[in-house]
């Protein structure tokens, strides 16, 4: 068995590498998006700072969202949601509108065989 003092030293190292982790990510992510949403900006919104002070407080509270909610009910959620969408996106289009599509090739395809015989 190790000493609670090597238990304690781990606890608080994998505390500080989350932490370091964490910085990161949001600063990169909101420097990203400030970078991208300051082309053409005017007013206050043009100040890099200011936007870049909200995107990350906007990245704070969505994770913050999304860890009070539960990832994993996000996640299963979320699929059940995109299979929905997916139907009405992908199948419904190919039932509606690859039937219309066919029907039309086929017209002028036989326009098409009459005008060379």
């Amino acid at each position: 068995d190790l000493s609670p003092l090597f238990s304690i030293l781990y606890y608080l190292m994998l505390l500080f590498a989350l932490i370091t982790t964490a910085v990161s990510v949001i600063f990169s992510t909101a420097k990203r998006w400030s970078v991208a949403t300051g082309k053409n900006a005017k007013g206050k919104w043009a100040d890099d700072k200011f936007r870049l002070r909200i995107w990350t407080v906007i990245w704070i509270v969505l994770t913050w969202a999304v860890s009070n909610f539960g990832l994993v009910t996000i996640v299963k959620k979320g699929y059940g949601t995109l299979a929905y969408l997916g139907i009405a996106i992908l199948i419904v289009p190919v039932l509606v509108v690859a039937p219309r599509k066919i029907a039309q090739k086929n017209r002028e395809n036989a326009k098409l065989a009459g005008a060379r015989s």
